[in-house]
Order: C-alpha cells, then sequence, then structure tokens
C-alpha cells in the first residue's frame, strides 16, 4: 500500500495506479476505501468497464445492492461480453429476491461463457430458492466438474440433497465443502440439522458447538439447542451412575 501511496505522492495524475490500489483495499476487506480509489480513476478513465465492475463488487460486499446493480449495468454498457458481471449482478438480484432475473443473468453468464463455474453455481442457488432443488443438483454438479475446488458449491450443492431427502451425501458435502477451506459456520449448522436427523446426535452436537464457536444465529431456529438440551441429558445419564448401579458396584 505504501509503494501506490509514493506513486501517487510522485504523480497524483497516474490514473491506473488508483484502480490498483483500490483492488488491493478490496482483498484487504477494506470496500468503503477501495470505493473511493474506483471513483478517483473513474475521474480520469469514465469509460472503463472494469473499474465499474470492481466498484461493484465493493458494493455488493458492503450490501449496497442498488449502487452494486448500476455499477454492474454501467460495466455492462461498456463490456456486454463480460461473463462475470452478469454472474455478479445475479447474485445482487437474488439478494433483493428478484430470483427471475437473476436466473436470467446467471444464463447470459452461462450463454458468454459455458465453461464458467461460477455461473452454474449461481443458477443453482437460484434454482434452489426456487424449490427446483434437482435442477439445482445438476448444475452443481456441472460447476463441480468445471471446478472441483470451490467448497462453496459443495456447500450448496449438499443444501440441495439435504431438501431433497439425500441426509448422508449431504453430510459427504459438507465435509467436502470443509476439506476445502469452507469451514464456515452455516457448514457446521447444516452439517449438524443433518446429523441429527440421521440421530447421531453426539456428532450434531459438536457440530453445532462449533457453529455457534464461528457465530452462527440462527435465527429463531430452536433445531441447535433442543439437540444441545438432548445431549446434555443424555450426557448427564451416562456420566452418573444410578443407585442400582453403585450397589452392585459395592457389592462386588
Amino acid at each position: 500500500m505504501i509503494s501506490y501511496d509514493h506513486e501517487i505522492s510522485l504523480n497524483p495524475n497516474y490514473a491506473i495506479v488508483y484502480y490498483h490500489k483500490g483492488l488491493a483495499l478490496q482483498d484487504q476487506g477494506k470496500y468503503s476505501e477501495s470505493i473511493e480509489c474506483f471513483n478517483k480513476f473513474i475521474s480520469f478513465e469514465p469509460k472503463n468497464a472494469d473499474v465499474y465492475h470492481s466498484k461493484g463488487n465493493a458494493l455488493f460486499y458492503l450490501r449496497i445492492w442498488q449502487e452494486a446493480i448500476q455499477c454492474y449495468d454501467i460495466s455492462l454498457s461498456l463490456e456486454p461480453n463480460c461473463p462475470k458481471t452478469y454472474c455478479n449482478k445475479g447474485r445482487v438480484l437474488h439478494e433483493l429476491g428478484d430470483n427471475s432475473h437473476a436466473i436470467q443473468c446467471f444464463e447470459k453468464s452461462i450463454s458468454i461463457s459455458p465453461v464458467y463455474a461460477s455461473a452454474y453455481e449461481g443458477k443453482g442457488v437460484i434454482l434452489g430458492a426456487m424449490g427446483r432443488n434437482q435442477e439445482a443438483v445438476i448444475c452443481y454438479n456441472k460447476a463441480i466438474s468445471l471446478n472441483e475446488n470451490c467448497g462453496r458449491t459443495y456447500y450448496n450443492k449438499g443444501k440441495a440433497m439435504f431438501i431433497l431427502g439425500k441426509r448422508k451425501e449431504a453430510v459427504k458435502l459438507y465435509d467436502k465443502a470443509i476439506s476445502l477451506g469452507y469451514n464456515y459456520a452455516s457448514v457446521y449448522n447444516d452439517k449438524g440439522e443433518a446429523l441429527d436427523k440421521l440421530g447421531t446426535r453426539m456428532e450434531a452436537l459438536w457440530c453445532y458447538d462449533k457453529a455457534r464457536s464461528l457465530g452462527y444465529n440462527n435465527n429463531g431456529n430452536q433445531n441447535s439447542w433442543m439437540v444441545w438440551r438432548r445431549t446434555q441429558e443424555f450426557i448427564a445419564r451416562i456420566a452418573k451412575p444410578s443407585a442400582v448401579m453403585l450397589l452392585v458396584i459395592l457389592v462386588i
């Protein structure tokens, strides 16, 4: 970051430095600061599609949905054949609840680049939100065939499989997601729910505890609490011998 500031101090009109500094800030999670750099770059080069795409991404992470869409639209007006921009716009539309237009964006992305794995995954998420989970699984399978190292895709496929009643397969997919570094609280919570349905409550408890330690908020879902309570009662029973067992031990 110091090198970017040094370059700017030497030449304040060196536009590209602002863009690269913005990207570096975005990588650090400093989205508001990155937007300031992107805006500075735009003041020099207002017809650059990439910077509007990047600014849209920063706004996405800040959950400023409408402005993000505006940036993606400007980017697409300048570069109408960018599959990544359609894909990201689709994700924003999904966040806004506009799944019908979101799926159109993912399909457009796929039509431009049939080997873009993220577009298939995004389409799968929308299909799942629409209750079309079997179709969603087909999309996830396609995404995995194109990129087998994306943990998020395995997680999303696991959620679809759980809804379809395939709990064992869901657990395996959650484990695969975790093994690929997608070890977020929601993954452990959803794995816990699948294990609970399979009757393996001790493992489910561990997953729920892990999810809570990672900051999971169940938003009113009482399932994790009930599993925790039942498991604690079970632990108490096996940890404390009954009076009959104590008598047997004494007699022996």
